[in-house]
């Protein structure tokens, strides 16, 4: 009788004990779940906001890009009117200050959310190619104020246009895609680990103009 108690005893303790410890560990890995759950969900919804802002001011941009050069365009074969140009230069500047506001972050935020390959593109392709044919399309602006001839800075400037607007489509299908197939966030391509110090990170923000070495 006693040993049986004993025995009696023990199992109860040990089903106590090993129950009690069983349903804090499956506990703990549901809340880990529901933690990596809620994590994803606001990873995507993060990447997803920053892909429909960072397009719309891409297209907003190489929209106002567009006026200006058609507006450019006309007074330079006579057609158009300074006032149109003026117009369109006041809206071309205000987009590009606001642009050029939240440049780096908008960097440091696609690299975080589409890794990389998507940093690498908006720094690469786009930022450089908006820096490149905006030089440009300024230039044209100047020689139509200062009524001598556009021509030469007009040459090939649609062609950059387009171009320009081809890698923007790109980088907004790339942004697309990856959240379609829910590759954002620590899931990007070539996506951004975890550091211990800004130090550690080799991307570096756009150089800015006339501040060259």
């Amino acid at each position: 009788m006693g040993r049986d108690l004993i025995l009696l005893v023990v199992g109860f303790l040990l089903t106590t004990v090993l129950g009690g410890i069983l349903g804090t560990v499956l506990q703990q890995r549901t809340w880990k779940h529901q933690n990596d759950v809620r994590l994803r969900e606001d990873e995507l919804q993060r990447a997803s906001e920053l892909a429909g802002a960072i397009s719309k001011l891409l297209d907003k941009r190489l929209y106002r890009m567009l006026r200006l050069f058609f507006a450019v365009r006309a007074r330079s074969q006579g057609n158009g009117t300074d006032e149109s140009v003026h117009t369109a230069l006041e809206d071309y500047n205000s987009v590009l200050y606001e642009w050029n506001d939240s440049l780096n972050a908008n960097l440091a935020a696609v690299g975080a959310s589409f890794g990389e390959a998507g940093r690498g593109w908006l720094e690469t392709q786009v930022i450089a190619g908006f820096q490149a044919t905006g030089a440009r399309l300024e230039a044209a602006y100047r020689a139509v104020k200062d009524d001598a001839s556009a021509e030469e800075a007009l040459r090939g400037l649609a062609h950059d246009l387009n171009a320009l607007n081809d890698v923007v489509y790109r980088l907004g299908v790339f942004m697309m895609t990856q959240l379609r197939s829910g590759h954002v966030g620590r899931d990007a391509p070539s996506a951004m680990q975890r550091e211990n110090s800004p130090a550690d990170f080799a991307g570096r923000g756009v150089p800015v103009a006339g501040l060259e070495d």
